[in-house]
């Protein structure tokens, strides 16, 4: 028997582990995207609130 090489001799198990570990990886970095939206959108209400403090005490 000729061999047909890795990706067509891999086992449907083996190919539902690997597109399931691809997909986990896939949200994994979606989610770690969001966390550094939410750090960023943060930071920013941070500095707003600075600011606005700084301007609500300079206009007392």
């Amino acid at each position: 028997m000729a061999r047909t090489g890795p990706a067509t001799s891999m086992t449907s198990r083996t190919m539902k582990k690997r597109v399931l570990h691809d997909a986990w990886a896939m949200v994994c970095r979606q989610m770690q995207g969001l966390e550094d939206n939410a750090l960023a959108i943060t930071t920013v209400l941070q500095e707003v609130d600075e600011v606005s403090a700084a301007w609500t005490h300079r206009l007392a």
